[in-house]
């Protein structure tokens, strides 16, 4: 296991973060860069930039990729933070064995843009694809963090709104209980380096800027996964988002929702975004690549 070189990475985030557990929205937006500030995107993945629905947006695929292939990917960051650019770790770590293209989404950030400004942004991208040719089976929604809680959410949109639903959806730490009902909230907080449950909280009510914690496409309540596709949940063992992960599993399994759920020891939150240095960052998102490519069809 790659604890050298976890324990690496932390010190620099913990170094640029200042003391902690203190949070402000300039200082998380600040913090969220300082992995991939130097990030290249290696070769030999392709990218380039696209709007979908008015969306900042960015392609990325190997040479060979299939073009009726696609995952949208909505990033982490509490919703207040990261970008296109914080994630490239994830998304090119997974452009490299996914069979079609990895679409990333820079959607509105609170507090400038609250609830609802992700969920239409990712449904207005997502419709985007579809109208360009795109197979709702072939299609992807996929995102760490608060990013696998808009997964959830914007799926739980399109379902309202009588848009066909994506071929399967892939969750990484998610943030989908903003109830914060969970027990490791508290329980998994001396093991967790990287969130802690003041900075959840102040960015939760920024999001929600009064909207209600249960809102269907702000949280995951048991009427979204009704016909919901295959669902792939990995999180770490330690972090303060377990039960969010377990929650979302048990929800979507009560639905009769083919889910599949991963527990990594020894890992921390959305571990993925460090997929340059760490093995299992690299292990874990080959993994999704796998199931993902056995999960998405065609029609």
């Amino acid at each position: 296991m790659s604890q050298q070189e976890l324990q690496t990475i932390l010190a620099k985030l913990r170094e640029g973060a200042g003391p902690s557990p203190s949070f402000s929205v300039e200082g998380a937006r600040r913090t969220w860069y300082l992995y991939t500030e130097d990030f290249v995107i290696p070769a030999p993945i392709q990218a380039r930039a696209d709007t979908l629905g008015g969306v900042p947006a960015e392609w990325l695929q190997r040479p060979g990729a299939n073009p009726d292939f696609a995952v949208l990917y909505v990033h982490g960051g509490g919703y207040v933070c990261g970008s296109i650019a914080s994630h490239r770790p994830i998304t090119s770590e997974l452009a490299k064995t996914f069979k079609g293209a990895v679409v990333s989404l820079d959607f509105r950030l609170a507090p400038e843009h609250p609830f609802p400004a992700a969920v239409d942004d990712a449904v207005a991208a997502y419709a985007e694809l579809l109208a360009r040719g795109l197979k709702p089976g072939a299609v992807a929604i996929a995102g760490d963090s608060a990013g696998g809680g808009l997964t959830v959410g914007m799926i739980a949109a399109l379902k309202d709104r009588g848009l066909p639903l994506p071929g399967a959806a892939w969750a990484i730490s998610p943030w989908s209980d903003l109830t914060h009902s969970g027990e490791t909230i508290k329980t998994n907080a001396p093991t967790d380096p990287i969130v802690f449950e003041a900075a959840v909280t102040l960015t939760r009510d920024l999001y929600l800027n009064g909207a209600g914690y249960e809102h269907p496409h702000a949280t995951a309540m048991p009427r979204n996964f009704s016909g919901f596709p295959p669902l792939l949940i990995q999180v770490a063992a330690t972090e303060i988002l377990l039960d969010d992960a377990l929650r979302l599993a048990r929800l979507a399994a009560h639905a009769n929702v083919a889910v599949t759920l991963q527990v990594w020891p020894g890992m921390v939150h959305a571990w993925h975004l460090f997929a340059r240095d760490l093995a299992e960052a690299r292990d874990a998102t080959a993994q999704a690549a796998e199931w993902l490519n056995a999960n998405l069809l065609p029609a």
